[in-house]
């Protein structure tokens, strides 16, 4: 389980502030996220694949697939909003807009909320 799962209740929203200075990393990643029509459809497909099979990048979108299942993923960036939407996730400009999106897609101001400003730090707003 990633620190953002423990971090967040069901149904809540992951804001991630990512630099993203490689772009979307690796092709088959992105192509993967941004082919499939939902996490829900992308974890059956993933879990049809046999260990032997498994293609060199399927832990990563497996991952956030996983996460995406759980949560709204809001991504922070100065990566092009097309290439965010198309992996699925919720594009914002700043983390004040991030969290104005949150509390509206929560519907609480005052539910908590997880932050993540880099890999091994976790904010959270309770």
């Amino acid at each position: 389980m990633s620190t953002a799962e423990m971090s967040c209740l069901p149904g809540g929203v992951i804001i991630a502030l990512n630099r993203c200075e490689d772009g979307h990393g690796d092709e088959n990643f992105y192509r993967v996220l941004s082919q499939s029509n939902d996490p829900r459809q992308l974890m059956e497909e993933i879990m049809m694949v046999s260990g032997e099979d498994t293609g060199i990048s399927q832990w990563q979108y497996q991952v956030l697939a996983r996460i995406m299942l759980k949560f709204k993923v809001i991504m922070v960036t100065e990566s092009p909003r097309r290439m965010i939407e198309d992996m699925g996730m919720l594009y914002a400009e700043s983390a004040e807009q991030a969290l104005l999106m949150a509390e509206e897609l929560v519907g609480d101001k005052n539910a908590p909320i997880t932050a993540i400003p880099n890999g091994i730090a976790v904010f959270i707003k309770t």
